[in-house]
């Protein structure tokens, strides 16, 4: 009688409307789309009653509402280039445009081959697989940021305060541009592509998961891991840029015998020429520097240094580091980020890069260096929310003993060739 889809049911105390408000599709699409309408009665067991002003059902849009109210939310692109009237990123591949934008939204990904998703960039498919950040499952992706190839002053000046010993200044060229990620990668992502988290901090560590959190307790392996596993999600299949064997924390990565230079003598590794790859990977530690400083000359990116080892007024407004973490990470991008819209390159955590340590720098000018052809330790920078002013300078260098070690405080942020 009561229209409820129950018979002879009789709850205590409930009182039973003989009206409701009526609109297209499913129950469970109300409040999704744009599928509003009028009131409609109850009698005989029916609803009887035409919606007023209802919105008939219309082509779904990618906006994350469920416009023609069939239940599903922006299923006319399910696959790889079908048209979705609006909110579409720009998505070349091999010169043939994939999936189209509405005139008024603006190109958003990358002129060539689909990228990672990004997100919470207001509903654009920025890969072209048909998924819009996370409102539909999708895997998204920390937004990129393109560097420019060019020469700096990597080190520092002699009267820099906190300045150590391995930190002598000298030219570098980076001849190639490069697309780093605006920030660290989060436990959701390295979570999500990887189905494991590492880190430290989360339950029962910390009373509150912090999914936004940057990754930590990873080894060098398993960051590379997960470049490759990304390189292939983001429709770069074929560009990977390492050999892994096992999986999970057990997981054994190396450079791909393409992108290295061998003795044909000796047959041994010359040179790791990382450069030359276009999938994800690590940043060279000169890569590293570059970005950090995005045209700066100062121990910070936002000025200089006022304390080695107390509160710096510079560092607070850019950094998590041990004045001001009470000994924790925090989620990416909430300091200010430098003038390449980088952000947490200084603490927060410490960060992988790909080369092998080395107490000195070349005397001359570098091209594309890649650090040492062998060695036991491998370079991290930025500090940590752990660490002193005086590591989270531009210049401050750092090395972790071996690959496989992982550090709660040790956490990594990707690059690709362009």
């Amino acid at each position: 009688d009561d229209c409820d889809g129950y018979i002879d049911n009789l709850t205590t105390g409930k009182t039973e409307s003989m009206t409701r408000e009526c609109y297209t599709g499913s129950l469970n699409t109300k409040g999704k789309g744009e599928c509003k309408a009028g009131k409609e009665s109850c009698s005989g067991g029916k609803w009887n009653g035409k919606c007023v002003g209802e919105i008939l059902p219309n082509t779904d849009v990618c906006n994350g509402k469920d416009d023609d109210c069939d239940g599903s939310i922006d299923e006319d692109f399910p696959t790889l280039g079908k048209l979705c009237s609006v909110g579409l990123g720009e998505c070349k591949r091999d010169g043939k445009l994939v999936c189209k934008d509405d005139a008024s939204v603006k190109c958003n990904a990358v002129e060539g081959k689909p990228i990672a998703e990004i997100c919470n960039d207001k509903y654009k498919d920025d890969n072209c697989d048909g998924l819009i950040d996370n409102t539909t499952g999708a895997v998204c992706y920390s937004a990129e940021v393109h560097i420019p190839a060019g020469s700096f002053i990597m080190g520092s000046p002699l009267g820099e305060l906190g300045r150590r010993s391995n930190e002598t200044q000298h030219i570098v060229t980076l001849t190639r541009s490069f697309a780093m990620w605006k920030y660290e990668v989060t436990q959701k992502q390295f979570l999500d592509l990887m189905r494991y988290n590492p880190s430290h901090f989360q339950p029962p560590q910390i009373a509150t998961p912090c999914p936004n959190c940057p990754v930590e307790q990873v080894s060098w392996h398993e960051a590379l891991a997960f470049c490759n596993e990304l390189s292939i999600k983001a429709g770069l299949r074929g560009q990977e840029c390492f050999d892994c064997t096992g999986s999970g924390k057990t997981v054994s990565c190396k450079l791909k015998p393409a992108y290295q230079e061998i003795d044909p003598q000796t047959k041994k590794v010359i040179k790791d020429n990382v450069y030359k790859c276009t999938g994800y990977r690590l940043p060279t530690e000169a890569e590293w520097e570059y970005a950090y400083r995005a045209g700066t000359i100062t121990a910070f990116h936002n000025g200089e240094i006022t304390s080695a080892n107390g509160k710096d007024s510079n560092l607070e407004q850019i950094g998590w580091y041990n004045l001001n973490s009470s000994s924790k990470t925090y989620p990416v991008g909430k300091k200010d980020a430098n003038g390449w819209e980088l952000h947490d390159m200084a603490g927060n955590v410490w960060e992988w890069c790909w080369d092998w340590y080395s107490d000195t720098y070349p005397q001359s000018v570098s091209v594309d260096p890649v650090g040492p052809s062998s060695g036991s330790k491998r370079v991290d920078r930025s500090g940590s929310w752990y660490s002193t002013a005086q590591d989270c300078r531009a210049a401050s260098r750092s090395y972790v003993s071996g690959p496989s070690y992982r550090y709660r405080d040790l956490g990594f942020r990707l690059v690709r060739s362009l």
